[in-house]
């Protein structure tokens, strides 16, 4: 499979051969109603049922409350098996920390400062098929 690239104004999505859904943000603007947008998109496009998930770009810091709750919410992680933050800022990962301390108990999140460590943790997660088979 070759990797399989979909954007609109706010996400450039990359779904990886190595089944990893790459998440990168290309708005500052993290309001509820433009997390609601990025989910509907990635599932649209998405090949599997349930994924690990890198987040990169855009800035952490301008999401609101309501946006916050919603990314920790059942209704999006059901689709995680693990996600994993990468950033260069320290405003960002302690942003970044602080939601991950609040939803530690519902799927694996790390933070990490390059993408090569944080592929390597993202690669023992499991990735399930549309059909429901673990890939």
């Amino acid at each position: 499979m070759e990797d399989i690239v979909h954007s609109n104004s706010l996400i450039h999505v990359t779904y990886r051969r190595d089944k990893i859904i790459h998440l990168h943000y290309l708005t500052d603007d993290m309001t509820l109603e433009n997390s609601k947008e990025i989910l509907k998109f990635t599932r649209s496009h998405s090949p599997w049922k349930l994924s690990p998930i890198l987040l990169t770009g855009g800035d952490f810091m301008n999401q609101d409350k309501e946006s916050r709750e919603f990314n920790g919410s059942p209704e999006v992680i059901q689709y995680c098996s693990a996600m994993a933050f990468i950033s260069d800022s320290l405003a960002k990962k302690l942003l970044a920390n602080f939601f991950i301390s609040i939803n530690k108990d519902k799927v694996p999140m790390k933070f990490f400062n390059n993408e090569k460590d944080a592929l390597i943790w993202l690669s023992q997660f499991k990735t399930v098929s549309l059909e429901g088979d673990v890939l």
